[in-house]
């Protein structure tokens, strides 16, 4: 089974970022107009305006990304979005949902041999940081997936059980 991200969310996403960027550049051309170049409603103008416009075009991107964002098979599962390499079922010691200001996210704990010989992306490292986790646990976000988070938990944790009991 592959899990991709849902375009009509991630669209969604999208637009809101746009809305986003407006509504900075707004407050800061406001600002501008009562406080001269100066001010500092320009200032979270411009800053909100550049970082809603960057968040934008990566979710963009992403809307149109057609590569799985999860890919299930019998070696085991690959998270493209936590490493380039494929997590063994048998590595897998633990998932659970957790959620975090209001934003669900999936945890996986894998064994150190395993965590040792993934390439971690950013993120994942930048999650365990804030999180005070080491690197035998992956996070990875939930947010514009194609599946719910019940039927994605459920699956990954049948299978880990599986390649432990066999």
């Amino acid at each position: 089974m592959k899990v991709h991200r849902s375009p009509a969310k991630m669209i969604g996403l999208a637009f809101l970022s746009l809305l986003m960027t407006t509504l900075a550049l707004f407050v800061g051309f406001t600002g501008y107009q009562k406080e001269g170049a100066g001010g500092f409603p320009v200032f979270i103008g411009i800053i909100g305006g550049l970082f809603f416009l960057i968040a934008f075009i990566a979710i963009a991107w992403k809307a149109f990304d057609r590569r799985p964002v999860l890919d299930f098979s019998d070696e085991g599962l690959l998270a493209t979005e936590v490493a380039p390499e494929r997590i063994a079922w048998r590595d897998l010691l633990a998932v659970r949902v957790f959620q975090l200001h209001k934003q669900r996210f999936i945890e996986l704990q894998v064994t150190p041999q395993a965590s040792a010989a993934l390439t971690l992306s950013r993120m994942v490292r930048l999650n365990n940081r804030a999180l005070g986790k080491s690197s035998d646990y992956l996070t990875l976000s939930t947010s514009g997936l194609d599946r719910s988070v019940e039927e994605i938990f459920s699956l990954i944790q049948q299978r880990a059980e599986a390649a432990r009991q066999s």
